[in-house]
C-alpha cells in the first residue's frame, strides 16, 4: 500500500478556538415530541409545528436523521399561496447569554417555484412562536429561498432594502455555518475551510461549505441580544430539510492549555497521532475527533489531560481503524468547567487498499453510523440482530465513498451485524451500541 502523509508541526503555540455548546441536535428520532419542551434541554426547542391553510397543509417529517418541511403548491392558483407554514423556535434565553455565536447546520431541499422570502432563520430575542418578526428584535437573519430547481442562500436586509443573493445554487446536501458577533469588538474563529478567519462587531459571516458567501453583512439591530432562533417556512413551493443543527457560543478566552504540536503519521494499517503542551491549567482530557470532509467531524478516542502543568508533556494514539483517502483528525480539549477548545485540524493521505471497508465510530451511543466502503454507489448492505433477525434501515450516501446507516427503528444496546457486498465480495462487521446515558452534574 502506498500512503502518504500531510503533518501539522509547530514550534509556537497553536491557536485554539474557544466554544461551549448551546444548542445541538442530529434529528434521530422520529417522534416530534422528542424535540419539543417549555423548559428545553440543549437539543430541544420550545416550539416545532406545522400549520393548513385554506389552500393546503404545510407537512413535517423526520425520518432518515433529518427535519424536513414541505409546503405544497394548493389550490388557490398562486404558487404556495394559503397552505400554511413550517416552523421551529427556541425562546428560552441561551446559557450566557452568548455575545458571539456560530451557528451550522446540513440544508437540502428542492423547490418548483421561484420565492425570494421563502423562510427566514433569525436570532434574537423574540416573544411569540408566530407572526412576523419585527426588526428590533432582530439582530441577524438570513433566507433560504427557493428558485425553481433547487435553494439559494439570501441575505435580507431592514424591509427588504439591500437583499442579495448568493450565486451558487444547493441542490445536494451542503454544510452552512453563520457567524454571528455581538461582543462589541472583532472576533477570531475557526472557518470551515481550516482557516483563521475574523467578523467585525454587530456583523456576520456566512459560509456554504468551505465557500465564504457573505462577509461582515451589518446586523439589523446591532444593540440586540443574541439569546433565541427561530425559522420560519411561509413561503413557496418546496422541502427545506435540516440536519445537524448545532448552536455554539465562541468565547474571547485564552486557552488554559499551551499545545506546541500536533501530527499525524499514516502508517500501514493505522495512523499514530501525537502531540505535545508545554504548559496546562484545569485541563480535563483530549477528543480526538476524525473527518472525511473537514467539516463533520466525529470522536474517535479521548486522552485523559494532565490538569496543572508547567512541564512538557507529550500525549500519543494510535487510530487502528483509520480511513482510506484523505482523512483529517483534530483535537478537542475540554477544561474542568466544560469549556472546549478546537485546535486546527490536520490531513492524512492513505491509499485505498483491501481493507478499505471501515465501519465508524464503533462502538456508537446513538442510533446511527458510517460505512466507509470501495465503490459506495454499487455496495449492498443489511444490518441484522444476532440472532438473524433484519434490522429495517435507511442507507444514505455521503461524500468519499461514504455511507449512512439509520436503522428505522430503536436499537437496545448490545452487538448488531452489518454485511456488505460488494460485487462479488461479502463481507460481515460487528457494529456494538452502548446505552446512551445521560450525566447530571
Amino acid at each position: 500500500m502506498k500512503i502518504f502523509t500531510i503533518l501539522l508541526l509547530a514550534l509556537a503555540p497553536i491557536s485554539a478556538y474557544a466554544q461551549v455548546t448551546l444548542f445541538s441536535q442530529n434529528f434521530s428520532s422520529s417522534n416530534q415530541a422528542d424535540y419539543v419542551s417549555a423548559s428545553p434541554s440543549t437539543g430541544q426547542f420550545t416550539d416545532l409545528a406545522v400549520t393548513t391553510g385554506a389552500s393546503g397543509a404545510t407537512t413535517l417529517t423526520l425520518s432518515n436523521g433529518k427535519l424536513e418541511f414541505t409546503r405544497p403548491a394548493g389550490s388557490s392558483g398562486t404558487a404556495g399561496s394559503g397552505v400554511g407554514q413550517g416552523r421551529f423556535n427556541r425562546l428560552v434565553n441561551f446559557m450566557g447569554p452568548p455575545t458571539a455565536i456560530k451557528v451550522e447546520f446540513k440544508l437540502s431541499g428542492s423547490s418548483t417555484s421561484l420565492d425570494n422570502t421563502t423562510s427566514i432563520f433569525y436570532v434574537g430575542d423574540f416573544s411569540s412562536n408566530t407572526g412576523p418578526v419585527a426588526n428590533a428584535s432582530v439582530h441577524s437573519r438570513i433566507a433560504i429561498v427557493t428558485n425553481g430547481t433547487g435553494l439559494l442562500m439570501r441575505v435580507v436586509g431592514v424591509g427588504g432594502v439591500g437583499s442579495i443573493n448568493d450565486m451558487e445554487v444547493i441542490t445536494g446536501e451542503v454544510a452552512i455555518t453563520w457567524v454571528i458577533n455581538n461582543s462589541g469588538l472583532p472576533v477570531t474563529y475557526l472557518a470551515p475551510n481550516g482557516s483563521s478567519e475574523t467578523v467585525g462587531d454587530d456583523k456576520f459571516d456566512l459560509w456554504v461549505g468551505t465557500r465564504r458567501a457573505f462577509n461582515e453583512i451589518a446586523a439589523i439591530t446591532g444593540s440586540q441580544s443574541l439569546n433565541h432562533i427561530k425559522f420560519n417556512f411561509d413561503g413557496g413551493v418546496g422541502t427545506i430539510a435540516f440536519d445537524d443543527l448545532k448552536v455554539t457560543g465562541i468565547i474571547d478566552d485564552p486557552t488554559p492549555v499551551e499545545l506546541t504540536y500536533f501530527r499525524a503519521q499514516a502508517n500501514a494499517e493505522s495512523v499514530g497521532l501525537q502531540w505535545g503542551t508545554a504548559s496546562e491549567q484545569n485541563s480535563k482530557y483530549f477528543a480526538i475527533e476524525r473527518s472525511v470532509d473537514a467539516l463533520e467531524f466525529t470522536e474517535i478516542a479521548r486522552r485523559d489531560a494532565a490538569g496543572n502543568s508547567k512541564e512538557t508533556i507529550r500525549y500519543e494514539l494510535t487510530d487502528e481503524h483509520p480511513l482510506p483517502g484523505t482523512s483529517y483528525y483534530r483535537l478537542r480539549q475540554v477544561d474542568t468547567d466544560g469549556l472546549q477548545h478546537v485546535y486546527r485540524p490536520v490531513s492524512v493521505v492513505r491509499a485505498a487498499g483491501e481493507n478499505a471497508l471501515r465501519l465508524y465510530p464503533n462502538p456508537t451511543v446513538g442510533q446511527e453510523i458510517r460505512l466507509r466502503v470501495t465503490d459506495a454507489a454499487s455496495a449492498r448492505v443489511s444490518v441484522t440482530r444476532l440472532s438473524g433477525q433484519d434490522v429495517p434501515c435507511a442507507v444514505q450516501s455521503e461524500s468519499g465513498n461514504t455511507l449512512r446507516l439509520l436503522p428505522n427503528e430503536y436499537l437496545a444496546a448490545g452487538v448488531y451485524l452489518i454485511r456488505v457486498q460488494n460485487g462479488e465480495r461479502t463481507k460481515t462487521l460487528r457494529w456494538v451500541v452502548q446505552a446512551n446515558v445521560e450525566l447530571t452534574p
